[in-house]
């Protein structure tokens, strides 16, 4: 067991995540910024399958600062879509930026053609590699593939 491992923590929570909410209760709020087409499609797969309330945010392009694109529930959202060979990898490092490495990041990879096993092993790979060199570190990762939960990802950085 590398340090690695001792120090981050992974699990699949598919069965116990955001057990708060209630599935198919809640609703999304555009009135700060009007989501693209899958952002909102996204969106309504995360209220039909965990409940909550997802409210866009404002973009502010004038300050260069990252933002998530949602709150849910008062978590930080973001959501991606990845297709190519490196776009998982590359998609997921956009994604930890921009929650700063605490929330839920909505992976879509309905347009990958890699196996569920290689999607989750570069995601953990990548969030491991940005958490390490972080101060802190709690991540949900939520993988779609065509409207459907595949699987939700834990990972945690531990106390050292």
């Amino acid at each position: 067991m590398s340090d690695i491992d001792i120090l981050i923590k992974v699990r699949s929570v598919k069965d116990s995540f955001r057990k708060r909410l209630i599935p198919n209760v809640g609703d999304i709020d555009s009135r700060q910024r009007e989501p693209s087409k899958h952002e909102m499609s996204m969106a309504e797969v995360a209220i039909k399958e965990f409940g909550g309330k997802i409210i866009f945010l404002k973009v502010d392009v004038q300050s260069g600062i990252k933002m998530p694109d949602a709150l849910w529930s008062g978590v930080k959202l973001e959501i991606k879509s990845a297709k190519g060979r490196s776009s998982i990898d590359s998609q997921t490092r956009k994604g930890l930026q921009q929650i700063k490495g605490e929330g839920v990041i909505l992976l879509d990879v309905s347009g990958s053609k890699k196996s569920i096993k290689e999607i989750q092993q570069e995601t953990i790979h990548r969030t491991k590699r940005y958490l390490l060199s972080n101060q802190k570190g709690n991540v949900n990762i939520i993988i779609v593939r065509n409207k459907k939960i595949i699987d939700v990802l834990e990972i945690k950085k531990m106390e050292a």
